[in-house]
């Protein structure tokens, strides 16, 4: 593998770094050049260099000799040679994009081929990536954008900056990510009993780059509430004050209905929490400037939620508390633990603590069925 080489292509130079490809830049960049029409998932035959490409010449070819091998004015993604990336699998590595003795519909562009990293062969080489050296802020952070069907109701962008859905009443607030003061990452806080290194998640491209390229994604304003089902089923849950949180289902269940509230609108898409979000919202909290002991994110968070040391220990509707919320999202500390898509070993990552814990740290890890809250 070659992870050092393309490393040193501008190890001198202090305004760029040059790295093997990762995963998140090779998924997205394929994302990328689906939209545009190329086929990365299934059959990529027609416009790379493999055996069952009327152009191939069964051999490696020098890199850029074919226009039609080109996508988006990147040559060669698909087939040549395959291309070591950063990723780890069972075997060693993991390489991308199949060589020119592969089919195309048999090792497309998006393919993952789990590889000793020690190997060395004509049909293995590798892809370079350049980025800025350092931080560099995201546009749009500060303006957010506001969806059709949807108004601005109160709060700025630093403060909670909340949307409501003209026909259904959902209120969303916005979490700002600018690349500087706050990244889209996921984080380990003092108290925590699912250890986030022991834990495991993921992040959809689509997510990631949507956040990239508008500064930001909107959070449900309230815990995910009770419309026209409950219990362990699929529903359409609401992001409104007053109602009855949505408890007793399953992580599956709560997945399916965060993504059915909003699929069939053709402009956001709507899904569970992942830690990645829920963690950038925790961060984004923490670098208001609150009082430690109003708003302490990491050790103790008894005096801002529905704990059982703060309340009287049952379960409240959504909204019910005005001191029970942090820049205009309410119970994130308490009330109902709050599903999300993190594992922990074979059991599921739940967030926030809930009205029958005793001074929980709303950023904690733990593994109990529970609520799911949502974001666009």
């Amino acid at each position: 593998m070659h992870g050092t080489s393309a490393q040193q292509m501008y190890g001198t130079n202090p305004e760029i770094t040059s790295s093997l490809m990762n995963s998140y830049a090779y998924d997205t960049m394929l994302t990328w050049l689906e939209s545009s029409g190329y086929n990365v998932e299934t059959n990529s035959s027609n416009w790379g260099n493999y055996s069952n490409n009327e152009n191939t010449n069964n051999q490696v070819e020098k890199a850029g000799t074919n226009k039609s091998w080109s996508a988006n004015n990147i040559y060669d993604l698909a087939g040549n040679v395959g291309e070591w990336t950063s990723e780890k699998g069972e075997k060693g590595q993991i390489q991308r994009g199949g060589s020119y003795y592969n089919e195309g519909n048999i090792t497309p562009a998006g393919i993952r081929q789990d590889t000793s990293k020690t190997i060395t062969a004509n049909n293995i080489g590798f892809r370079p990536i350049i980025y800025k050296t350092g931080n560099s802020v995201i546009e749009g952070y500060d303006n957010p954008y506001i969806p059709n069907g949807f108004t601005h109701i109160e709060g700025e962008w630093n403060t909670g900056y909340v949307i409501k859905e003209e026909t259904t009443g959902n209120e969303f607030v916005w979490i700002p990510v600018d690349g500087y003061n706050l990244n889209l990452e996921r984080s380990e806080f003092e108290k925590t009993f699912a250890s986030m290194e022991k834990s495991t998640d993921s992040i959809e491209i689509a997510f990631r780059i949507s956040v990239y390229t508008h500064g930001g994604y909107y959070v449900g304003r309230y815990e995910a509430g009770i419309d026209n089902t409950s219990g362990d089923n699929v529903g359409l849950p609401v992001s409104k004050k007053g109602v009855e949180p949505w408890t007793n289902i399953s992580m599956n269940n709560a997945k399916q209905s965060a993504q059915k509230m909003y699929e069939q609108n053709n402009e956001i898409n709507s899904s569970l929490m992942n830690s990645y979000a829920y963690d950038t919202m925790l961060n984004w909290l923490k670098k208001q400037d609150y009082s430690i002991s109003t708003y302490d994110v990491d050790t103790n968070s008894s005096t801002w939620g529905n704990y059982k040391n703060n309340a009287n220990g049952t379960k409240e509707l959504t909204g019910s508390n005005e001191s029970w919320k942090a820049n205009n999202i309410y119970d994130i500390a308490g009330n109902v633990w709050e599903q999300t898509t993190e594992n922990y070993k074979d059991e599921v990552v739940v967030r926030g603590g809930d009205y029958l814990s005793n001074r929980r740290c709303f950023a904690s890890r733990n593994k109990r069925p529970c609520i799911a809250r949502k974001y666009i």
